[in-house]
Formats: C-alpha cells, structure tokens, sequence
C-alpha cells in the first residue's frame, strides 16, 4: 500500500500499489508464460517506474479529488498498462514470423490470432473503465461547478439568462454473457435515486450513456443502432427528465435492461436556444 496526497482531499487516500519485482525460480518465472492472462501489476522484466510514470499522467489530467474518482482512476491506470502489454506482445508476436504471410504455418496462424484476441480483450477493458471514468469525473465537475456558482454572489445584470439545468449521469454496461445480454448499471438504479434524493441543488435531467462492447443486442434495438454497430457495439445516449427517469424503474427492475422512455431523447439542453 502507499499513499497518494491530493491538495484538496482532507486526508491521504490509501491506494494499492505495485511492488518491486521478486527474483523468481525458472520454475515459477514459467507459468507466467508470456504475460497477456496476467492480472499482477508487474512481471519481472517489466520497470516500476513506468508503471509510476503512468499513473502519475492520469493524476496529473484528472486530478481525482474523491476517493471514488481515484478508485476509478486505478482501475483505468491498471487497464491501460495491461493493454500496453497485451500490445507489445502482439508486436513481439508478429515480428517472430515470416515476412511473407503465404509462409506460415498453422501454429503460426494460431499465435498471431491467439495474441490479437488478448489484445482486443484488453483494449475492451480500458475502454470501458476510461469511459467509466470520464463519465463521473466530468460529472464531478459539473456539480462542483454548479456549487460554487450558487455559492458566489449572483452579480445583477441588465438582462437574466435562462438557469442551467442539474443534471445527474448514469452509465449503462451492455455485455454477452453465454450468448444472453447482461446489463449493468453505473451506478445503479437504487444509488441513483439516492444520489438524486439527496442532491443539492435537486437534479433536473438524467443523461445516460449505453456502452455495447459485444454489439446491440435485439433487446436495445430502441437505441437505433447505426449501420454496422449493431455486430460492432458502440455508445447510445438517453437525456430525460429525473420525473422520466424515475418512471422507467418498475419495468427495469423486471426485465433487468434499460428500457426506451417511448418518448424522443431530449436536446442537450446546451443546444438548445
């Protein structure tokens, strides 16, 4: 464990940390294989201090300012360096064959097809937990923002303009699991609600992102995936009022998924006049 001091957090956050390498045996340094299963931070050939150069960009473009946020940030750093490695072995991968793809072999084949499906896996992952992560973090902000307008003294001018809306944002996670959607609310639906019972000033808008990483199931056709992004996956945006929002629960606790309000997706209300 090692600790992290943040300027504006009132106490260090305890954070998870890779150690420095151990000298293994040949005998364990072997079922490491080449790394791309691996769930440690790092392999014995693998530098600490790139490990800490990473982080330490993410720190500085986010500057985490609740432990949440930083929970999301680690996990972010975390599947960032697993995709840099799932690429590099890829890269070693192609550079061991043959120039000439009309030379290899079956097993060559078999190698460069087993190494993109990790490094595929992995970019699936980061993308996810850095969507995860810009998701609230921009929401954070928001809020912030909106508390020290509200705090600062309103300075009178010739003409009011129209008050920006309170808007709280769910993210909603779409995977095939044995053939079968899975759906996962971030947060969920129940800390929802309580984020918007207890919000100040009371949200008025909810803006939810559907993140299909296995493609748009036929239970979301609603979203009217584009061409191609039904078997690709892609992102689906729900902007509604909180009243909306809260309207949707009953039916999305029976079937699991998120469901179509019936209604079309409102403006983001900065576009609108």
């Amino acid at each position: 464990m090692a600790l992290l001091r943040d300027s504006n957090l009132s106490q260090y956050c305890a954070i998870d940390m890779p150690e420095e390498p151990k000298r293994r045996t040949r005998t364990s340094l072997n079922t490491l294989k080449h790394g791309c299963r691996s769930r440690q931070f790092l392999l014995p050939h693998e530098d600490p201090n790139d490990w800490m150069k990473l982080r330490d960009k993410y720190v500085a473009q986010y500057d985490p300012q609740t432990p949440f946020i930083l929970e999301l940030l680690e996990d972010t750093v975390r599947a960032h360096w697993f995709l840099q490695r799932n690429q590099s072995n890829f890269y070693l991968t192609q550079a061991d064959l043959p120039e000439d793809p009309r030379e290899w072999t079956a097993e060559d084949h078999h190698q460069i097809a087993l190494f993109s499906r990790y490094q595929t896996t992995a970019e699936r992952t980061f993308n996810r937990a850095l969507g995860r992560l810009t998701s609230f973090h921009k929401d954070y902000l928001a809020q912030h923002d909106r508390q020290q307008k509200t705090e600062a003294p309103t300075p009178k001018t010739a003409k009011q303009t129209k008050s920006e809306p309170t808007v709280i944002e769910q993210w909603v996670e779409v995977r095939k699991i044995d053939n079968s959607p899975v759906t996962q609310f971030y947060p969920s639906n129940e800390e929802m609600e309580q984020r918007i019972k207890t919000a100040q000033p009371t949200p008025q808008l909810v803006y939810r992102r559907l993140f299909f990483p296995d493609g748009v199931p036929i239970q979301y056709q609603w979203t009217r995936p584009r061409k191609g992004q039904s078997a690709n996956g892609g992102l689906a945006m729900q902007r509604m009022t909180v009243e909306t929002w809260l309207s949707l629960r009953e039916k999305e606790r029976e079937t699991g998924h998120a469901v179509s309000t019936g209604q079309p997706t409102l403006r983001d209300w900065r576009d609108q006049s």
